[in-house]
């Protein structure tokens, strides 16, 4: 039996996430929501194995700054084959970063790049063998997305956080529970 990492994509972006116009000299964040949601979706991939998940935090950064960080909803359970949507929710854009990270988008925006956000997720996996329910394990578990970028609506210059690839990276290693 080979135990394999859970799968995790990002699924959705909350309307409500920051904005950004650019055509002004000076970018203006329009939106700063007090709270936003970004939706991840988590599949167990195992026949053979249950995943109880827990101490799951996740945190956004642009240039290797940190700009949001979020504890996710609560400890879950997850059977063999199941598939399970989990919500972090982020306060608002910390004002000393709203200039910079405004600037950095218009500048993108200006030279046809795309403005990018790192998304990573950590926290820790206990493992139940369904064969053998008395033998468990604990993993740190580890999740990379880069599926987080700043979209322009047509005919303005307004960015928003938009999904741009799903898939996430995944590594765990042994850990104690």
């Amino acid at each position: 039996m080979v135990l394999h990492n859970p799968k995790f994509q990002i699924e959705s972006v909350s309307h409500s996430s920051f904005s950004v116009l650019t055509r002004y000299v000076h970018p203006l964040i329009l939106h700063n929501p007090n709270n936003w949601n970004l939706t991840f979706s988590v599949q167990n991939p195992n026949s053979d194995y249950d995943f109880y998940y827990n101490d799951l935090k996740v945190n956004i950064s642009y240039s290797n700054t940190i700009l949001w960080s979020a504890n996710v909803s609560g400890k879950f359970y997850q059977h063999t084959k199941a598939q399970t949507s989990i919500d972090s929710t982020f306060a608002a854009l910390p004002e000393p970063y709203a200039y910079w990270i405004g600037t950095s988008i218009a500048d993108d925006f200006a030279s046809g790049q795309t403005t990018r956000f790192s998304v990573n997720l950590s926290g820790k996996i206990q493992v139940s063998d369904r064969k053998s329910p008395s033998r468990t394990s604990c993993q740190e578990l580890h999740v990379s997305c880069e599926g987080l970028r700043v979209e322009f609506l047509e005919d303005i210059q307004t960015g928003v956080l938009a999904v741009d690839s799903k898939a996430c990276g995944v590594i765990s290693q042994d850990s104690t529970c």
